[in-house]
């Protein structure tokens, strides 16, 4: 058998980025030809197994099923990273492909990749190809995304785990756990819900001693100095060795430590000083502190809460964290109970964590909002604890990051008004939100209505009052943009196309569908049918349906309320 130059040939790719019709997760569609007479997989197993062993076990027997196992091993970048949906539909000598992706530009990049390698091995020039050299270059690029970062990555995966619905918003380069007012929206460990000026106030080395200094814990003895004499005579006061660092410590200028004499205080100003103005950071003083001897460590807590302690820097060869005595996590704990920060990090000097700190050479030399996180294996695995406490610490049930929502296909805006008033009826408060045809809706008042049908359901979720949200998907919306949101609490379908069909797909445990058709309106919980209303006329389509919404929209506004739990 012999594959056509068209063989692995890959087209139309288009990225959705929450469900679509195609997958229950953000995919990455391409379309990709086979030729029926082409080489089977046995053809290309050698090749691929010796490239990618893990692989191995699914021992396919078509090549479109190598092809996409293949990929779906590179998108995981040896990382083990938790993306595994893929959909594949056969449409004539092409295969329509939907695969789970985290970097959409590293996907696509990763589809092109192996069409090209198994082209090579069709033409008999695999050797040649050099695809160990490229899928490093592959992993290379996707070191610089933005997913790659640990903290982002750590919390992207909990939040998948915890099924708690998370999607990224570019326009504000943050990413959104949860949907309307339940949300939590950060980029890696600082959060929308924390204090803007706790986190400010971190920064600053200076304030951070004093603060520590009135409530008496352990933290060297210093003063601001803003002249170099002023910073000489302070040295002198306080004795050598010294550290002469930025007060403002987050910064990045760097700590200058082992100052033994004047002089040598001096030279560290001057540095200061130029880094300050390389930097085009403005000069804000500096820090001349007592230095402590001990070595570097740095406690993680996560909601107020202690993680755990590290060595700094981490070594790639951490065995395991740091022994804490509990008075010393008692301390780390009763600094971050001062602050509305979810994610702190406390560095200290000390001879060893497990001596409290009271009774030994241990003082705290700062603190971060957002610790900044390192590559070593040891700390991936407090990443992740770190997750878990933030995330449950806001999210105490799966449901509490869930609201409302109906979906249908041919949700009028007369209809989206009516559901609107039955709900406001029940809870005059309320918060809703609705995308129609005619676009987006806060409370039956028009508000905007994008081009992208993605951007319009994007908008509702985002909004931090929705306390219920309808959508209408049809066919073309589908088409373009998938459903976005995950999942449905009712969905109502009329006549619907194979497309809108989909919405079936989307019902979560205990939702509804109503199906409208045929003069009949079905009311349908696990497959099974509950209810069923006739109608004789269209023009009394609309009341039934209401009549039979009526006690269905209660139920919905006590769904995911806290004190069902």
């Amino acid at each position: 058998m012999k594959a056509s130059d068209k063989d692995f040939d890959v087209r139309n790719f288009y990225s959705y980025y929450g469900p679509s019709h195609y997958l229950g997760s953000r995919s990455l569609v391409f379309h990709i030809h086979l030729d029926t007479d082409g080489p089977e997989a046995d053809f290309y197993k050698p090749a691929v197994y010796k490239t990618l062993p893990g692989i191995k076990h699914y021992d396919d027997t078509t090549v479109i099923d190598l092809f996409v196992h293949a990929l779906m091993d590179l998108l995981r970048m040896n990382k083990e990273l938790f993306i595994k949906d893929y959909a594949i539909n056969e449409e004539g000598e092409e295969y329509i492909v939907a695969v789970e992706f985290l970097d959409d530009q590293t996907a696509e990049d990763a589809v092109r990749l192996l069409s090209q390698w198994f082209k090579s091995i069709n033409a008999g020039k695999e050797k040649s190809f050099a695809i160990d050299e490229k899928i490093r270059q592959l992993h290379d690029d996707f070191q610089e995304s933005l997913v790659n970062n640990p903290t982002v990555y750590a919390l992207w995966e909990e939040g998948a785990k915890r099924e708690i619905p998370v999607f990224y918003l570019p326009e504000e380069n943050q990413f959104q756990w949860g949907y309307g007012k339940t949300q939590l929206r950060g980029l890696g460990a600082n959060f929308h819900t924390d204090s803007i000026k706790d986190t400010e106030f971190t920064m600053y080395l200076d304030q951070v001693t004093d603060f520590l200094t009135m409530c008496g814990y352990p933290t060297p003895i210093g003063a601001t100095c803003f002249t170099e004499d002023e910073a000489e005579k302070e040295a002198k006061k306080l004795g050598f060795p010294l550290v002469v660092k930025p007060a403002a410590g987050a910064r990045g200028y760097g700590d200058h430590k082992n100052i033994g004499s004047g002089l040598e205080v001096k030279k560290a100003f001057q540095k200061i000083i130029l880094q300050a103005e390389k930097d085009g950071w403005p000069f804000e003083g500096v820090l001349v502190q007592q230095q402590i001897r001990g070595k570097r460590f740095r406690f993680y807590l996560a909601a107020g809460k202690f993680v755990a302690a590290f060595k700094m820097p981490p070594a790639d060869n951490e065995s395991s964290p740091e022994k804490v005595h509990p008075i010393n996590v008692e301390m780390a704990e009763s600094i971050a109970g001062f602050f509305n920060i979810k994610s702190l990090a406390v560095d200290v000097v000390a001879k060893d964590l497990s001596i409290p700190w009271n009774e030994g050479n241990f003082a705290i030399t700062g603190m971060h909002a957002g610790p900044v996180f390192f590559e070593s294996k040891t700390q991936k695995s407090v990443f992740a604890k770190i997750a878990e406490k933030i995330l449950s610490s806001h999210f105490g049930f799966v449901d509490h990051a869930r609201i409302p929502i109906i979906a249908g296909n041919q949700i009028s805006q007369k209809l989206s008004e009516k559901i609107n008033d039955i709900a406001r009826d029940y809870r005059p408060s309320l918060f809703f939100g609705s995308l129609t045809r005619d676009g987006v809706f806060f409370n039956g008042k028009y508000f905007h209505k994008n081009v992208s049908h993605h951007q319009n359901v994007k908008i509702i979720l985002r909004h931090p009052q929705t306390e219920m949200a309808l959508f209408n998907h049809n066919r073309e919306k589908i088409y373009e943009s998938g459903f976005f949101h995950e999942g449905a609490d009712l969905v109502i379908l009329e006549n619907p196309n194979w497309a809108e069909e989909k919405l079936k797909e989307m019902i979560l445990p205990g939702g509804k569908l109503i199906t409208i058709e045929g003069g009949e309106i079905r009311l349908s919980v696990n497959g099974e049918t509950k209810k069923t209303i006739l109608f004789d006329k269209e023009t009394r389509k609309e009341e039934k349906l209401l009549e039979m919404l009526n006690p269905l929209i209660k139920e919905l506004l006590d769904k995911y309320e806290p004190t069902t739990h």
